[in-house]
């Protein structure tokens, strides 16, 4: 089977409901089988940077080469990377490697970071290595109040202020840009783990999710496919408490899946398989977007509602607009002043069973939000 190479699995989570230091999303294929026609997000930024040739190609999902090996050594290796003050400040790409690795690894990431710390040098700034606690090494690092461009221009007239990182046992190579360990490992938000009838990829999802579980990691999931059985999750060790398991959900008429999301597993099939996770005492959510301006007969909101009260067992929920496409579901007027009304109605669905709730950003006016 053709399969793709990834440098790098682990990636800062930028979406704004799965964000904070130490989240990561991992995306374990390329492309999706469930032909959505919104368009998806994915698919548009994959075709932007030229990772598929068209819509074809992307609904032809390739795995990535080597994925579970490549995993396993990022998440020994504390691969991830936060941007600290220093970061920001020269744009450069550091890494924390433990001692175990090669000498070579150890002695390339060295001579980049001293390099770094030279230019921080060459305009006033200073790193300095101090004894720290037993089995513990602290570097100290005075960074310049203003832009390294301005210091150069003005060396000498800045205040100075003092950033300190205290660095556990068994790593001895600290960059200028902060690092943190791995907290979470959301699955996937440009791929779907659990895709309906792609079983290669979902055998994949369940081993990595297993391997995330095993060194002590939570996984958030997020599909349209076919979610794992509570036997599934303990026969793969996948036993985090604070695992969660999610579904995306549009609509409750199949119908408008059939037309929208063809490739994707029935909306009455998701929501049971999420019900039993939830009954077996998994962290259940669901995300309701892109969800469309579509108001109802008897009430502007019961297309909303039906949707909602076929999921009153979730832990949590996630509503957004419908985005992107030209042609897109619609039967109102006042698109803004519905999706307004639409997540006033999600709030207090919500706050009256004790779910908790989040609107995403331009699902409101500013006027409403507010």
């Amino acid at each position: 089977m053709e399969a793709v190479e990834r440098k790098q699995l682990l990636r800062k989570s930028k979406v704004e409901y799965l964000t904070g230091r130490g989240v990561v999303t991992l995306n374990l294929a390329q492309g999706c089988s469930h032909r959505c026609k919104y368009p998806c997000y994915a698919y548009l930024m994959a075709r932007r940077f030229g990772e598929v040739d068209g819509y074809e190609d992307w609904c032809e999902p390739k795995p990535v080469e080597g994925v579970l090996e490549q995993l396993s050594r990022e998440l020994e290796d504390h691969m991830f990377q936060s941007t600290g003050p220093m970061g920001k400040a020269y744009g450069t790409t550091f890494r924390l490697f433990r001692e175990r690795v090669t000498k070579g690894d150890v002695e390339r990431a060295l001579a980049s970071t001293m390099r770094e710390v030279e230019k921080f040098q060459a305009v006033g700034g200073t790193v300095e290595r101090i004894d720290g606690p037993e089995g513990m090494v602290v570097w100290r690092v005075f960074v310049p109040a203003k832009s390294p461009g301005q210091a150069r221009a003005r060396l000498g007239t800045f205040k100075h202020r003092i950033r300190e990182r205290v660095v556990p046992a068994g790593f001895d190579v600290l960059s200028p840009k902060f690092c943190a360990p791995v907290k979470k490992v959301h699955l996937s938000f440009s791929t779907d783990p659990f895709m309906h009838g792609r079983l290669d990829i979902r055998e994949l999802s369940l081993q990595a999710a297993s391997l995330i579980n095993a060194h002590g990691t939570p996984v958030s999931v997020l599909t349209k496919g076919d979610l794992p059985t509570p036997e599934e999750l303990d026969t793969h060790g996948i036993i985090h408490r604070r695992n969660a398991f999610g579904i995306s959900l549009a609509s409750v008429d199949e119908a408008f899946r059939e037309k929208w999301e063809p490739g994707a597993a029935p909306y009455a099939e998701r929501i049971e398989a999420l019900r039993k996770l939830s009954e077996a005492g998994v962290r259940t959510w669901a995300s309701l977007e892109p969800f469309p301006a579509l108001a109802g007969e008897d009430h502007p909101y019961s297309v909303l509602e039906g949707v909602l009260e076929s999921i009153p067992f979730v832990d949590r929920i996630i509503f957004g607009r419908w985005n992107y496409a030209v042609a897109k579901p619609c039967n109102v007027d006042d698109e803004r002043g519905f999706y307004n009304g639409a997540a006033a109605f999600v709030r207090e669905w919500c706050d009256a069973r004790d779910i908790s709730c989040r609107i995403k950003r331009g699902t409101e006016t500013e006027e409403e939000a507010a």
